[in-house]
């Protein structure tokens, strides 16, 4: 056989593809000596409500609040998620429930990380730049009779509707053979930020920090 990427709820787990990032950087703004806001990145999925249909901010809703809380209601918190496409956001174990207010503790959680990071600032040099780069990558398309399949498959397991309508989508208007892919490098004094397009994998965004020129990034 072969591997592919597991859903919670399954059993036949076989091992972590790669590892996690625990990185929480955070670039300051000052006014007069007074913290007015942040640009914080963290590698998990705002997926951590549970399981329920309601709409959320999630944990960053959570992490922005608590630093209102901290540093006055004018305080800007721009929340850059990381690549976490690969990284589990909550336990994939069918018989670990999800905390209803897990959101809240993760939320939490990182706010007094990043109180704490706060605390250690240095300063960096002036100067912005940014660059970007158009791309066209090739698709992997399902065939018409994969599509057929799974949904057959899904149908007598009593799947969602939603997850059915989203094939017929698929089906009947996604068939571009390509796709155009826009990356950006923004460059803040010596703190260097990379934009990617999509779920990136973990290991990526690990290799873009190992190869990067800059001393923060």
């Amino acid at each position: 056989g072969s591997y592919v990427t597991h859903g919670r709820g399954r059993n036949n787990i076989v091992s972590p593809l790669d590892g996690i990032d625990p990185a929480l950087p955070v670039l300051m703004f000052e006014k007069e000596g007074k913290p007015i806001g942040a640009i914080i990145n963290f590698a998990c999925h705002q997926c951590c409500l549970g399981n329920t249909d309601r709409y959320s901010g999630d944990y960053s809703s959570i992490l922005a609040k608590r630093l209102k809380e901290v540093y006055g209601n004018d305080f800007v918190s721009l929340f850059l998620l990381g690549t976490c496409g690969d990284i589990n956001h909550v336990n994939p174990d069918p018989k670990v429930e999800i905390p209803e207010l897990w959101y809240q503790y993760m939320g939490e959680v990182l706010a007094d990380a990043v109180v704490e990071a706060m605390q250690e600032t240095q300063p960096v040099g002036g100067g912005v730049q940014v660059i970007s780069k158009s791309m066209e990558i090739s698709r992997r398309l399902a065939t018409k009779e994969m599509v057929h399949e799974k949904i057959l498959k899904w149908a007598g397991k009593g799947e969602s509707l939603m997850r059915t309508r989203n094939l017929i989508h698929y089906e009947a208007s996604n068939r571009q053979e390509s796709s155009e892919l826009i990356v950006q490098g923004i460059r803040i004094g010596d703190v260097g930020i990379s934009t990617l397009p999509g779920e990136v994998f973990v290991a990526i965004g690990q290799g873009i920090k190992q190869e990067s020129p800059f001393t923060k990034s």
